[in-house]
C-alpha cells in the first residue's frame, strides 16, 4: 500500500485498526547480527488433557503422528481416518476443541461458529455422545475431579487424590496440586445447592473469583469440565516454562513467550530451530509420558 491509501485499506480490510493490528508482530525484530527462532506446541491442550485423563488411544495418536482431528472425525462417522474428508476433518477439529471440557451442544456450536461448520441440533448432540463415548476416561475424569473436589470442600483439612492431582482446603482456600507440584487456589469455597439446566437441584461446590466477562469479582462454581480446563491449562503451562528453561538453559535467550509460543533471539550463526523444538519438548520428570511436539521456524520478523 501506498502512505495514505485509505481506500485500500477500506477494500482489504474495511476497519484500519484491523489493519494496524496485522502489522504489530512484524513491527517487533530481532536485534541487528541476529535472528527470532520461534516454536509453538503443537495441540498441546489436547495431549496434556489426554494425558492427565489416561486416555491411552488418544496419546498413541499424538505418538505415532496421526491427525488428531481425522481420528476423531473417523470415529463420529464410523469411518476410517484416512477416508476423512476435509469438512468432515473440520467437524472433527470442533469437536475435539469443544468437547474435551465437558462441552455439550452448545458449546459445540460456539466452536462451529469459528470454522464455519453449521449443522443441525440432532446431529450435534449424537456428535458429543460419539466423541464421548469415544473418551471414556477423560468423561470419567471430569467425573472424579468433581467428586474429589467435592470432598475435599467437605472435610476441611482432608486431601483427596484423583490420578496426579490432590484437593485439599485449608486456611480458607481450595489448594489444587498439579502434577508439577504447583497449586492452583479457589477462595472462600463452600458446598451450596444450584439449580441446573435440566430443572433438578444438585450440590454444587462454589467459590469467589473475578468474572472473566464482567471482571467483577463474584461468586461462581466448579464442576468437573472446569477443573479438567483449569487443570489442562495450568499443566500446560507449566510444560512450558520447563521448556523455557531448557533452551535458555543451551544458550536461546527467550525474548517473549505468548500462550504456548517461545521466542528466542540469538545471533546469525547460532543455534537452529530443530534443536530448538527439541528442547522446548524435552519432557519434565514429572510429566513422563507426554507427548509434546513443537513446530518452529527462523526469521528476521516476529510472525504468527
Amino acid at each position: 500500500f501506498q502512505a495514505g491509501d485509505l481506500e485500500a485499506i477500506d477494500l482489504f480490510y474495511a476497519d484500519p485498526m484491523v489493519a494496524a493490528a496485522t502489522c504489530i508482530r512484524g513491527m517487533i525484530t530481532p536485534a541487528e547480527g541476529h535472528d527470532f527462532i520461534c516454536a509453538d506446541y503443537s495441540a498441546i491442550e489436547g495431549r496434556v488433557l489426554a494425558w492427565l485423563a489416561g486416555e491411552e488411544d488418544a496419546l498413541n495418536v499424538y505418538r505415532e503422528g496421526r491427525d488428531p482431528y481425522k481420528v476423531a472425525a473417523a470415529a463420529i462417522y464410523h469411518t476410517t481416518a484416512d477416508a476423512v474428508g476435509k469438512s468432515q476433518r473440520q467437524v472433527g477439529k470442533v469437536a475435539e476443541l469443544a468437547c474435551g471440557y465437558q462441552g455439550g451442544v452448545n458449546a459445540f456450536n460456539r466452536m462451529a461458529e469459528n470454522y464455519g461448520v453449521e449443522l443441525p441440533e440432532s446431529e450435534v448432540k449424537s456428535i458429543v455422545e460419539k466423541w464421548r463415548a469415544n473418551r471414556p476416561e477423560t468423561v470419567r475424569y471430569w467425573a472424579e475431579l468433581e467428586r474429589a473436589c467435592f470432598a475435599a470442600v467437605s472435610k476441611p483439612g482432608a486431601v483427596y487424590k484423583y490420578r496426579n492431582v490432590k484437593f485439599t482446603v485449608r486456611n480458607g482456600f481450595l489448594a489444587v496440586k498439579l502434577p508439577s507440584g504447583r497449586c492452583l487456589y479457589y477462595a472462600n469455597p463452600r458446598i451450596e445447592q444450584k439449580e441446573m439446566s435440566w430443572g433438578g437441584m444438585k450440590a454444587v461446590v462454589s467459590y469467589e473469583g473475578v468474572n472473566s466477562m464482567t471482571r467483577k469479582w463474584v461468586r461462581s462454581y466448579l464442576y468437573g469440565g472446569l477443573l479438567a480446563e483449569n487443570i489442562t491449562q495450568a499443566t500446560a503451562r507449566d510444560v512450558l516454562v520447563n521448556g523455557l528453561f531448557q533452551v535458555e538453559s543451551h544458550d536461546y535467550p527467550v525474548v517473549l513467550h505468548v500462550h504456548d509460543e517461545a521466542v528466542a533471539e540469538v545471533p546469525e550463526t547460532a543455534g537452529s530451530v530443530e534443536e530448538f523444538e527439541k528442547l522446548l519438548c524435552k519432557t519434565p520428570v514429572w510429566a513422563a509420558g507426554l507427548p509434546l511436539k513443537a513446530e518452529g521456524w527462523r526469521g528476521k520478523r516476529y510472525k504468527k
